[in-house]
């Protein structure tokens, strides 16, 4: 961006919380350019080693500390200023997606996996179709992918576009009290 635009764009942090509310299971920078009319998004690998206090964690496990700790340290890590955050439990997220109406989004492959410990299921069967707040979640969540991490990311990112792209219009006003 050039210095008027960098004027003009926010970024935001989303954070996705996991089940136990201590651990942040998405990290995602999303700049709004209102003049552009622009969103871009950066995504922090959850595993991503860094130092707090002298000790050595994963980044994902910094949100314990505090949403700011967790903002503080994704800015000096990336060199981007954060201008506000969203924080989505599990069920926040699930309720968006459900008051919305659900999205249409191709799933890459069979998605299968549970955690007792988390209280996930995952089954998602592959190809398009549309998810509602339950099969976005597992959608979101499901980490067993070839590459890890940078597949995960991506599907995820590709989630908030076809998100983005099917709902923030003039509608969503309605439903912005729910």
């Amino acid at each position: 961006d050039n210095k008027e635009e960098t004027l003009y764009a926010k970024n935001i942090l989303l954070v996705g919380t996991d089940k136990s509310g201590e651990l942040s299971d998405v990290i995602i920078i999303a700049r709004y350019n209102p003049q552009k009319n622009i969103v871009s998004l950066l995504s922090i690998p959850r595993d991503t080693k860094i130092t707090y206090g002298g000790e050595t964690y994963k980044i994902n496990s910094l949100y314990k500390f505090g949403v700011d700790v967790l903002k503080d340290k994704v800015e000096t890590i990336t060199d981007l200023y954060i201008d506000n955050y969203v924080v989505f439990s599990t069920n926040s997220f699930k309720e968006v997606i459900d008051i919305l109406g659900g999205v249409e989004f191709n799933v890459p492959q069979n998605m299968k996996y549970n955690d007792p410990h988390q209280n996930l299921k995952i089954n998602l069967k592959k190809g398009l179709q549309v998810l509602d707040g339950e099969k976005a979640e597992q959608l979101v969540r499901f980490r067993q992918y070839r590459m890890g991490d940078i597949d995960r990311i991506k599907v995820q990112q590709d989630f908030i576009k076809a998100l983005i792209k099917q709902k923030f219009n003039a509608s969503i006003i309605t439903k912005a009290p729910a």
